[in-house]
């Protein structure tokens, strides 16, 4: 069975590629934007959350909070991607199993994300 990996990125090419690459490596994808997100919270079930920090009218870091805070998301690993500086501290102590700066590797992606889920099958 295929990993799922939900990705919320505003910025719709990052999203695009983020989708790919992960669709390429044979994880399945559900790529959401904010509002699809709070919508379909309850019915979320992956085994990632890949999260931007900078989200329109959220912020990424208070997403991961409210599912590190929830029993039915708490052990799900969400890692925090941005390009703001400093933005690593905040997102750790919200709970972020791990956090990636833009522009980040195809490498570091992957080696960040095989550390929760290994390899997909």
């Amino acid at each position: 069975m295929k990993k799922k990996v939900v990705v919320i990125e505003d910025d719709e090419a990052i999203n695009d590629i983020l989708t790919i690459m992960l669709t390429n490596q044979g994880y399945e994808v559900s790529s959401l934007n904010v509002g699809d997100y709070y919508s379909q919270r309850s019915e979320l079930k992956p085994d990632l959350f890949l999260i931007d920090r900078n989200l329109p009218g959220v912020d990424g870091i208070s997403i991961c909070r409210q599912l590190k805070s929830q029993p039915d998301t708490n052990n799900i690993p969400v890692i925090v991607i941005s390009a703001s500086p400093g933005f690593m501290t905040p997102a750790i102590a919200a709970g972020a199993d791990a956090c990636i700066e833009k522009p980040f590797s195809r490498q570091e992606l992957f080696s960040t994300i095989h550390k929760y889920l290994g390899p997909p099958i």
